[in-house]
């Protein structure tokens, strides 16, 4: 299970090198640094996402957008995808 997370958080210079030293233990890269702010990339379990969003709403988290948990079906395909034709988008949601 994975699942995709961005995270705002309001900080200053020293608030934003807390965040960052924070996320450094999970899969996460640095998306966008302005004055006063930071955005956070996270893909991960969702107890991951849970983990550090706990750690961020200490250090000035403002938002979080989450996917939920997303996948593929990896099961065996016998012909190549048709990629002329127009895609699809098959939805499975997980509960």
């Amino acid at each position: 299970e994975r699942e995709l997370a961005l995270h705002l958080i309001d900080a200053d210079d020293e608030g934003r090198i807390n965040a960052l030293a924070a996320a450094t233990e999970f899969d996460t890269r640095q998306i966008e640094t302005k004055t006063g702010h930071l955005v956070i990339e996270q893909t991960g379990t969702p107890h991951e996402i849970d983990k550090l969003f706990d750690k961020l709403r200490q250090l000035g988290l403002k938002e979080i957008a989450r996917t939920g948990v997303l996948g593929l079906s990896l099961q065996n395909r016998t012909s190549p995808l048709n990629i002329d034709s127009k895609f699809s988008t098959k939805i499975v949601y997980h509960t």
